[in-house]
C-alpha cells in the first residue's frame, strides 16, 4: 500500500496552513493533533517532549488516548526499548500488528483495539521528543507513512520553537514598556526640599505578560515553553523570526 505524491503534498500543505494561523504553542499543538486524525485517517496520535530540566518525556498533546494508555506511557522509563530506539538511536518504530509484537510490550494499545502503531523522533539538529500515531484499521500501513510522519514532526517542532520565540519577544516588549512607564513616573517632583515631606510611593503596575499557558495542564505548559529556542539551525533563522514578529506587531 502506498500514498500518492499528491496526497502527501496535500497533507503537508494543510498542516503548514493550520500551523501558520496561531502563535500560541498549545493551540498550535492541539490543532495539529486534530488535523492528523482527519488527514491521515488514524484513530490516535500524540506528542511527547523532553523536559530540558528533568530529561524526562512529558505528554504535551494527544488524541484517542484512553486513561490506561496514558498510565502505561507515563510509567515507561527512558530505558524502555521504544524510547531507546527513538530517542537514543534516532530510529523510527513501526509496529504492523500490536497483538503480535513482542519487542515493545505496549499492551494498553492492543487492549483498546489498536492494531498498528508508528512512532518517530521529533527533531531539528537534535531530538526533542516523540510523535506517534496508531490505527484500529487492520489494513497494511502505507510504506511512506513513517517518513511522512518524520517530516510532519519536524514541521511541528520548528513551528513550536518559532511560536515560543514570538511569545518571548512579546513578553520582553511588555517588560520594556513597563520599565519606561516606571521611569517616567519616577520624576524629579519626588525630590522635595527639606526632610519634612516624604515622597509618595509610585504605584508600580504589574507586568502584563501574555497568557502563553496551555490550559490542559501545568506539565504540558512546562514541556512546551521550556523548548530550547536555540535549537534552530543557525542564528540567522532566529533573527529573521524575531524581525518578522516585530513587523507584525508594528
Amino acid at each position: 500500500m502506498t500514498i500518492r505524491k499528491k496526497d502527501i503534498f496535500f497533507v503537508l500543505n494543510e498542516l503548514s496552513e493550520v500551523m501558520s494561523l496561531t502563535k500560541d504553542p498549545g493551540k498550535l499543538l492541539d490543532t495539529v493533533m486534530d488535523q492528523l486524525l482527519e488527514l491521515l485517517g488514524i484513530d490516535c496520535c500524540w506528542m511527547q517532549l523532553l523536559n530540558p530540566n528533568s530529561r524526562k518525556l512529558e505528554l504535551v498533546s494527544s488524541r484517542g488516548f484512553t486513561s490506561d494508555i496514558k498510565r502505561e506511557m507515563a510509567i515507561l522509563d527512558m530505558e524502555h526499548g521504544l524510547y531507546q530506539q527513538i530517542l537514543g538511536l534516532g530510529n523510527k518504530v513501526v509496529i504492523s500488528n500490536i497483538h503480535r509484537d513482542g519487542a515493545y510490550g505496549l499492551s494498553s494499545f492492543g487492549k483498546n483495539g489498536f492494531y498498528s502503531l508508528v512512532a518517530v523522533p521529533v527533531r531539528t539538529h537534535r531530538v526533542h521528543g516523540i510523535m506517534g500515531i496508531a490505527s484500529r484499521n487492520k489494513m497494511r500501513l502505507p510504506n511512506e507513512l513513517p517518513e511522512l510522519l518524520i517530516v510532519i514532526a519536524s514541521m511541528v517542532i520548528i513551528a513550536l520553537l518559532r511560536a515560543n520565540l514570538y511569545q518571548s519577544a512579546l513578553i520582553g516588549e511588555r517588560r520594556t514598556k513597563t520599565g519606561r512607564q516606571l521611569k517616567a513616573e519616577s520624576s524629579p517632583d519626588e525630590e522635595h526640599v527639606g526632610n519634612e515631606v516624604a515622597c509618595e510611593p509610585v504605584n508600580r503596575p504589574a507586568v502584563d505578560e501574555p497568557n502563553n499557558a496551555v490550559t490542559a495542564s501545568t506539565v504540558k505548559d512546562n514541556a512546551i515553553m521550556n523548548l530550547d529556542e536555540y535549537s534552530f539551525e543557525n542564528h540567522a533563522d532566529r533573527m529573521k523570526i524575531f524581525r518578522d514578529a516585530h513587523m507584525r506587531r508594528a
